[in-house]
């Protein structure tokens, strides 16, 4: 499970910066630390679209966000998953003699995906679910699936994350003048 935490040090400057507003400071900094963490899913998330194939509406439901609040200025963007199966990426149905084909990333091509001797193959479940599948054995059954990576490590690596890092530094500091800048022209 990777966590991404956003917290302020430096409560004390900005009631500075504030001057006699200062009683407004935790409910500034709570709205600059929330803003920079939903800004921050959304950078992760294209971040991580860029690199992979993965569509957007699973990568979204792992990526969870705990909002600060003025007693607590810290927030949380919380990963957590199991692998995806490989037709959340990017596959293509199996040819009369070809394998079925897919991949993770965009830097590559799709491939054909074998199991030892055994071709994989698309194929839907009663369920409705759609994805890449191939036999354990030469019998008809059973049929396993084939899996990609989980959101966790597409986002954990110095490709993402790593990138990211000093974005989401500068975004907070810009978010947090915003913030004193509105509370300001209030006077």
């Amino acid at each position: 499970m990777n966590e991404l935490t956003i917290r302020v040090l430096g409560l004390d400057d900005v009631r500075m910066r504030l001057g006699r507003l200062s009683p407004e400071a935790t409910k500034v900094m709570r709205m600059a630390i929330n803003d920079t963490a939903q800004q921050a899913r959304k950078q992760l998330n294209d971040e991580t679209r860029q690199r992979y194939v993965v569509k957007k509406t699973k990568f979204n439901k792992s990526l969870v966000l705990k909002r600060a609040t003025n007693t607590s200025l810290t927030a949380t963007l919380t990963s957590k998953g199991k692998p995806l199966p490989l037709s959340y990426f990017e596959i293509r149905k199996n040819g009369k003699r070809k394998a079925g084909q897919g991949h993770q990333l965009k830097s590559t091509s799709l491939t054909p995906i074998r199991k030892e001797e055994n071709k994989s193959f698309t194929g839907r479940l009663s369920n409705g679910h759609r994805g890449l599948f191939y036999r354990s054995s030469e019998k008809r059954y059973p049929i396993l699936q084939v899996y990609g990576s989980s959101v966790p490590s597409m986002i954990g690596g110095k490709n993402v994350y790593g990138r990211l890092e000093p974005v989401i530094n500068s975004n907070l500091q810009d978010n947090l003048q915003r913030h004193i800048d509105l509370v300001l022209r209030r006077m």
